[in-house]
């Protein structure tokens, strides 16, 4: 099981995020988040390669994990 938390620090380092907002939607077992993600490397992308580069970031951490994005927005 993965923590909330632990999903933001891996949002923030692999993304190099700006802001992370990381909500537990399972009813605190970890097994689904609710993530709004604020990076530069989103700079230029379409929303579907945004939404993987967060998926890939999460899934390095626990590849069982169901994500719901909310934002993925560049910082700039």
């Amino acid at each position: 099981m993965v923590t909330a938390a632990e999903v933001e620090q891996a949002l923030k380092q692999r993304l190099e995020a700006k802001d992370v907002t990381v909500v537990d939607d399972s009813g605190g077992c970890g097994s689904s988040f609710i993530v709004a993600v604020v990076s530069d490397q989103f700079e230029g992308k379409k929303l579907l390669d945004r939404h993987k580069l967060v998926c890939i970031a999460v899934f390095m951490t626990d590849p069982f994990q169901h994500l719901g994005l909310k934002q993925l927005a560049h910082a700039g």
